[in-house]
């Protein structure tokens, strides 16, 4: 036990930036359903006990120099007070037989914490439900200022076992949330730790393994053995193919609320170095545009914002060509425009879905226009398959994305390409 000092103050405080904390006027979930005795009247073993719960124990691992503190652990639904986050709005349709959850939390720079909550469900499809749902809300969240980092599956711990890795981009800087779920039969894990830094699934799963064997042995299955985490492809969103709002970055750490519109027909006119007219070049069997908004940053330029055109070819064959004949008219425009400047930054590639290549090619185009007045532009030309994805960012000098951000869109876009339905 330690006392309410000024460090378990600050600790306290410091969980309300790091889990989302449930309004007063949420209204609580229905008091859960006792489980039916079985048939021979036999008392089996609880399916879950707090001793399930993550100690500081467990937790050590993470950082071996760390002083963990359990700043409060409850019993059902209705206390738990914080939430994961992306999940503060969740709302399931079936209640859990038992529902455990506990907040850790040290006092170090980095902020470390930890919200484990186990919960077990009435069977195994039920608690399969849940998890899917719960791995489709943070592929698809919105909570601002939130940004999509990565994810990751896991095997050798449990029957289904994922990780997402959410960054949180505040102006006093970044946190990085990686959230852990299992799933064991009709038992669920959910671990959620932070800190500046993220935290790898694999160390993660290593810190939930004495509690997966508990569950597991329960629920009549393996224990955890050969436990190994691996870069995997995040959530599709709707609608599928375009990036997530949560996919873009923001110019200004802490600042901006990303939204769309589309997709609708293709009406951008381009950079002016494209050499044809994306709205109708021949070659396409269908081309769309989606146009991303950017608000709540009082320093962005009037003119701001991102257009993405997709391109959809029969064949591979005929995407490549016209990929290759786009991206070159951009790299040589200064041989037909006068008035044009062009950047080429490294290419980037990655894999699709089904272990498609994706790759783009990345510039940044200035027109001038006269006087001391230019236009600057960001574009990005992806290919996946036979798709190709053309992206517009209108930017400013002291307003652009940086060659990092650059380069992470210019493999998200053809990821998400790849995971069009």
């Amino acid at each position: 036990m330690w006392a309410i000092g000024g460090v378990v103050t600050a600790i306290l405080v410091g969980l309300l930036t790091f889990f989302v904390v449930r309004g007063a006027s949420e209204v609580s979930p229905a008091p859960s359903p006792s489980p039916s005795p079985s048939a021979s009247g036999s008392v089996g073993p609880a399916p879950a006990t707090a001793d399930d719960l993550l100690t500081a124990q467990d937790l050590a691992e993470l950082a071996p120099a760390a002083s963990w503190s359990v700043t409060s652990t409850t019993l059902t639904a209705a206390e738990h007070a914080n939430r994961p986050l992306c999940l503060s709005t969740e709302t399931l349709t079936v209640n859990p037989v038992v529902s455990l959850q506990r907040v850790l939390a040290t006092s170090g720079d980095d902020g470390l914490a930890a919200l484990h909550r186990i919960e077990v469900f009435a069977d195994a499809e039920t608690a399969s439900a849940v998890m899917t749902q719960r791995i489709a809300a943070l592929g698809a969240c919105s909570e601002v200022p939130v940004l999509l980092v990565g994810a990751e599956t896991v095997t050798g711990l449990a029957e289904e076992a994922f990780a997402v890795t959410i960054a949180v981009d505040t102006d006093a800087g970044v946190r990085h949330h990686t959230l852990l779920l299992t799933r064991s039969g009709a038992a669920l894990q959910l671990l959620d730790g932070t800190r500046a830094e993220a935290i790898p699934a694999a160390d993660l799963a290593q810190v939930v393994t004495r509690a997966q064997t508990a569950l597991s042995a329960v629920q009549g299955q393996p224990a955890p053995a050969d436990v190994a985490a691996a870069a995997a492809l995040l959530p599709p969103t709707e609608p599928t193919g375009w990036l997530s709002p949560s996919d873009i970055p923001r110019v200004r750490a802490g600042f901006g609320r990303w939204t769309y519109k589309g997709p609708t027909d293709v009406t951008s006119p381009g950079t002016g170095c494209e050499n044809m007219t994306l709205a109708s070049e021949p070659g396409p069997a269908s081309r769309s545009e989606v146009t991303y908004l950017l608000s709540q940053d009082d320093q962005m330029p009037s003119l701001f914002g991102m257009d993405q055109i997709t391109f959809d070819f029969d064949t591979t064959e005929a995407a490549d060509a016209f990929v290759t004949k786009l991206g070159n008219a951009i790299a040589s425009c200064k041989d037909r425009v006068n008035t044009a400047t062009v950047a080429e930054q490294a290419a980037v590639a990655g894999t699709g879905v089904d272990g498609v290549p994706v790759s783009s090619r990345i510039f940044t185009v200035t027109q001038a226009q006269g006087g001391s007045a230019n236009a600057l532009f960001q574009v990005i030309v992806s290919k996946a398959d036979a798709r190709i994805v053309y992206t517009l960012v209108t930017v400013e000098d002291d307003y652009r994305f940086s060659d990092a951000q650059l380069a992470g869109l210019g493999v998200r876009i053809p990821v998400r390409t790849s995971q069009t339905s």
